[in-house]
């Protein structure tokens, strides 16, 4: 788009917008709590499939002067940014507060003015801390956001000895949440007791309605081998879990099951009535992931590609390229392969990580031909996914990643005119958001290949070592 159409959009955005705040055009009134919002029925039904459905299937709809917004989750804060959002044709976006993002969020996704969910919900990726993590991860899981999702959730791992159990957030996770947050291998803790009290925190708030699932599931869920008998023994005297007594028997009878028959004389006044499922108990402490430390997002280490140094060619200086991509686990120091990109072979390649991706782009191929193609690889899927290719086909530059962005420093770059692949001094940006890449107006001070790229101090600077 070009800046007079810019231009152009800009001006009928501002134009709209004045003509109804007057009450020109103004057909409509939108209402939620008392508070009123001034509209056009084109404009609604053009930006919200909720607008549209209603105009639709209630025809005297269009024609009443004010729609009432009746849902207890939707605040009239929310609301109103999404009406000046609607009202400027999208154009007004930028003044929406940090501390209204989850309000926006939620009044756009209930009346689906998808293009502000989709902002907002990139928005909210950026403010994600300890403190809101479980709250956007439950509206994420509300409005069946799965991108948002799986940035929280992941988040949530990273940071998990920081989260507050006893939060109305933690303490209201559904059964299907829990599951998902504590199967997972990828939870940063110390020490396996710390899955477990927060387990019994969650127990502990509605006992009645979790018992059955905590008897089928806490096996699954927490890995008792992991927890010493001393551990154990000072949570069940802990009193804040006293609520869970029938929960702190099965916790005694599976610990017992782990070679440990002087375990339970300990226990003189506890009363196990029911010996539930001993057989179930034995069968599943046998399963080997019962006694593997939990990974972590932080201690791996993944490799793409390059040169082997196995070569059957004695007279050979170099050695086989590769196409492998290995997770190195420094926990359990074991190598992991996972599918590469490509069937082929390349080297030369840039190489970046965000907090739930991989991203590769470039490269050279075994013949020594330049590679344009780029590649993305989910942390939380383990699956490849596509990206747009580079404009030219380029090798031996340098890849960072800084939030939604990356940016290419150098490297050897194809000319199509000349089919040489010189030196290059240019950047380029990656949006992730749109999946685009551009050329930046800004260039390097010459032409450098092979260099390192680092991130330093507030993300303010990039440092390239040559």
């Amino acid at each position: 788009m070009n800046d007079f159409l810019k231009e152009h959009i800009k001006s009928v955005s501002g134009t709209v917008l004045e003509l109804i705040q007057e009450g020109v055009f103004s057909n409509v009134t939108v209402v939620i709590s008392g508070y009123e919002f001034k509209s056009n029925s084109l404009l609604l039904a053009s930006s919200s499939d909720y607008f549209r459905a209603l105009f639709s299937f209630q025809q005297n709809s269009v024609e009443e002067p004010r729609l009432e917004i009746k849902c207890d989750y939707v605040s009239h804060v929310g609301l109103s940014h999404v009406m000046l959002f609607i009202n400027s044709i999208g154009q007004v976006h930028d003044s929406i507060p940090t501390e209204d993002y989850q309000d926006v969020y939620v009044a756009s996704s209930f009346l689906q003015v998808h293009c502000l969910q989709k902002m907002m919900s990139l928005r909210l990726e950026g403010t994600l801390c300890t403190d809101n993590v479980l709250k956007i991860m439950n509206l994420a899981h509300l409005f069946d956001d799965e991108p948002l999702f799986k940035k929280a959730i992941l988040f949530l791992w990273h940071e998990f000895q920081l989260i507050d159990y006893f939060s109305s957030d933690f303490v209201n996770l559904t059964t299907k949440q829990i599951t998902k947050i504590f199967q997972s291998d990828q939870i940063n803790i110390s020490q396996e007791r710390v899955v477990l009290e927060a387990i019994l925190v969650w127990l502990c708030h509605d006992v009645t309605r979790r018992m059955e699932f905590f008897k089928n599931n806490f096996l699954h869920l927490v890995r008792l081998p992991l927890i010493t008998r001393n551990e154990l023994m000072e949570i069940i005297s802990n009193p804040k879990y006293s609520a869970a007594n029938d929960a702190l028997q099965l916790l005694f009878l599976a610990h017992n099951s782990l070679n440990q028959p002087s375990f339970l004389n300990e226990l003189e006044k506890i009363s196990i009535s029911d010996i539930w499922g001993s057989q179930y108990l034995t069968n599943s402490l046998i399963d080997p992931k019962q006694y593997r430390p939990r990974v972590g997002t932080i201690y791996r280490v993944y490799g793409l590609g390059g040169e082997s140094g196995f070569n059957n060619n004695a007279s050979a200086s170099y050695g086989l390229q590769s196409n492998e991509f290995m997770m190195y686990n420094e926990d359990l120091s074991v190598a992991t392969k996972y599918t590469p990109p490509y069937a082929a072979s390349r080297v030369h390649h840039g190489v970046a990580a965000s907090l739930n991706w991989i991203y590769v782009v470039g490269g050279e191929s075994e013949e020594g031909e330049l590679l344009n193609h780029c590649s993305r690889f989910s942390l939380t899927d383990l699956v490849w996914h596509t990206m747009s290719e580079l404009d030219s086909p380029r090798s031996h530059h340098t890849l960072i990643c800084i939030e939604n962005y990356l940016y290419v420093f150098g490297g050897y770059c194809l000319n199509w005119a000349t089919n040489y692949s010189p030196a290059s001094d240019s950047i380029l940006t990656y949006d992730i958001c749109t999946n685009k890449w551009n050329n930046s107006n800004h260039k390097l001070p010459f032409a450098l290949v092979d260099t390192c790229a680092l991130l330093l101090t507030h993300k303010e600077h990039i440092l390239i070592i040559h």
